[in-house]
């Protein structure tokens, strides 16, 4: 679950008084005069629980445990290793992970032709070569850019067809399309000798575990954590296919994810764990042994956070008043949204109250806070006192309300929404293809997730504005040219050859203006410019790009019919005549006495030369 209403503002305890509208809705209403509300405001409840009268009094039976770790950033090791989005990319799929999946692919293959010795060692109409580290990097490369551009099947990216086809980086001089079938048939996660039917980690395992690490020691995620589920779509069969209605994709592969909620580290997956059937869980504390599969969850997520005075954030499926009290055992603090039967004494659950109105409940260390809003919404917290936060919240007609709301809730929502960043960054670029069995689909989620791992990193180091798209292109631009000759060669020939068109285009950089060459003096500011004129001139429309290349206006069509030649066109799609922001060129009245006979002397040669190219055309 959840709650709206994200921005947090300073703490401001108001007793219990809720309603921001009628201060007298408040829970002294529920008693007949002021003194049988003072005999009860400490009022014992289902064994130990007492309600919470006076916020200013709470407190915790015990003090908070200490943090003994450090802040949420990058490890000493690999402050200096994120210097380009390649290099970012590699601190998960270094060496060690590559040379893992090239040997598993290599073994399977070994094995497939062992089986079948018929094909003589040919798959896809091709002979079969063994995966090397830069096939595999090459390959790497080809499937990111596939979940940048989508397309029905996978063979028509290496089509060149002009109603459909894929980038020009698929093809023969990176990687021919057999080539990649083959490599991606023979694709495992490992070793394929290893594999069990009954045991379904067996096919993935390994590999997520080379990844885990990696993720693990990048970064310290820092006293605040937070633990969700992910859903990998899957519409096939599957035993462990799980449908959660609250996600997009409904039916697929649970994966439960733990996040720092550091808002510069939100969608990072510090750790992760694929949901594979109940009693897969083993655990050696035998603490836990009373606990629920769920509960046991986020113990297994937190194995090597515990006992350092860290903070977790949960939802409804996780939260418990059991799971409480083990981490508290384990000096571990936890703020969660709770069902009502997993704790929540009943006179809580049961009380009356109208909209924004809340009532609190402590017993020892454990603070229950029930809030109607828009629906009814119990958090279970052990870190934080009872408190009231006061909103402000602005309608039409500049009319603002002042709204009292539990801290606790508007910390949850703050701290939880690290999990569903990482969505939704990872939904457009999802591969979800029929043709992949299921542990090659949550191999290639997996792959995105650990790009989105290193985009994080690399934001909160280079502090630079590029979104994640803009960084998977960057991605695979660093590993084609590291690691592929022909590829190398192929993007040189790519890039010349667009440099050689004058384009009217847009700049990618964000930010970068030139001025216009034909605005004198008084140069505009553009975004403009044509790639393949000398010093790539910056030109503030379309008008001053014809006027700039000599091409000719629709008033002199009868010159272009006779066949004059002028250099190639070829418009972008950021049309500045599509945009109404864009300044309007300056004219000859708004320039000095100076600028308009130097404009006047150069029009008179133009005209001169026109005519002696020209002798037929006399309206020139």
């Amino acid at each position: 679950m959840y709650i709206p209403e994200h921005t947090e503002l300073p703490s401001f305890p108001r007793g219990n008084e809720s309603d921001f509208e009628d201060d007298s809705d408040d829970l002294s209403e529920e008693f007949e005069d002021e003194d049988e509300y003072n005999e009860n405001e400490s009022k014992e409840i289902n064994s130990g629980w007492r309600f919470i009268s006076d916020l200013f009094s709470d407190m915790r039976e015990n003090p908070l445990p200490e943090y003994l770790g450090g802040d949420c950033g990058l490890s000493e090791t690999h402050k200096d290793q994120f210097t380009t989005p390649g290099n970012a990319f590699k601190q998960f799929f270094d060496k060690e992970v590559v040379e893992k999946l090239c040997v598993w692919a290599n073994k399977r293959a070994e094995l497939f032709f062992a089986q079948y010795p018929d094909k003589k060692g040919r798959i896809n109409s091709i002979k079969w070569k063994e995966v090397q580290e830069k096939d595999m990097y090459s390959f790497l490369a080809l499937v990111i850019t596939m979940g940048l551009v989508k397309l029905p099947r996978i063979a028509q990216y290496w089509r060149r067809d002009w109603v459909m086809s894929g980038p020009p980086v698929f093809c023969k001089e990176i990687m021919s399309r057999d080539r990649f079938f083959s490599i991606l048939k023979f694709l495992r996660f490992s070793p394929p000798e290893n594999v069990k039917k009954d045991d379904p980690r067996t096919r993935i395992e390994p590999f997520l575990s080379l990844l885990r690490e990696k993720c693990k020691a990048v970064i310290s995620p820092g006293k605040h954590v937070a633990v969700d589920e992910a859903l990998v779509i899957w519409n096939g069969r599957l035993g462990f296919r799980q449908y959660i209605k609250t996600k997009r994709a409904k039916y697929g592969i649970k994966v439960f994810v733990l996040c720092p909620c550091d808002p510069n580290w939100q969608g990072y997956s510090w750790n992760y764990e694929v949901y594979y059937g109940k009693n897969l869980y083993q655990l050696d504390d035998p603490r836990v042994n009373s606990l629920s599969k769920f509960e046991k969850i986020v113990v297994s997520l937190m194995r090597q956070l515990l006992d350092e005075g860290r903070h977790i954030v949960t939802d409804k499926w996780y939260t418990s008043l059991r799971l409480a009290h083990y981490l508290e055992e384990r000096n571990t603090t936890i703020t969660g949204v709770v069902r009502n039967g997993k704790g929540p004494p009943k006179d809580i659950v049961q009380f009356p109250l109208e909209k924004r109105q809340s009532i609190f409940a402590r017993k020892r260390n454990v603070l229950v806070v029930r809030w109607e809003d828009k629906e009814n919404i119990t958090v279970l917290t052990t870190k934080y006192n009872a408190s009231m936060v006061e909103k402000e919240r602005e309608y039409f007609s500049n009319r603002i309300v002042f709204r009292n709301k539990p801290l606790h809730i508007e910390r949850y929502n703050k701290k939880m929404g690290s999990i569903d960043k990482a969505d939704q960054h990872l939904e457009p670029c999802d591969i979800n293809y029929k043709s992949f069995i299921w542990f090659k689909k949550l191999g290639m989620h997996f792959i995105f997730r650990s790009a989105l791992n290193a985009y994080v990193a690399w934001k909160n180091t280079s502090n630079k504005k590029t979104g994640f798209i803009e960084f998977l292109e960057s991605v695979v631009k660093d590993l084609l040219r590291e690691y592929d000759q022909g590829s190398n060669k192929f993007l040189k020939e790519q890039e010349s050859l667009a440099s050689d068109t004058h384009q009217f285009i847009r700049w990618e950089k964000i930010g970068k203006r030139k001025k216009c060459r034909v605005c004198y003096p008084k140069r505009r500011d553009t975004v403009y410019f044509c790639p393949a004129c000398p010093g790539e001139p910056g030109l503030c429309s379309m008008t001053h790009y014809n006027q700039y290349h000599g091409i000719k206006s629709t008033s002199s069509s009868k010159m272009t019919e006779e066949g004059s030649e002028g250099p190639t066109v070829t418009a972008g799609s950021d049309n500045p005549s599509e945009h109404n922001d864009e300044p309007t060129p300056s004219t000859s009245d708004d320039r000095g006495d100076g600028s308009k006979k130097r404009c006047k002397k150069a029009r008179k040669n133009k005209n001169v030369k026109r005519r002696k190219q020209y002798p037929d055309e006399s309206g020139l």
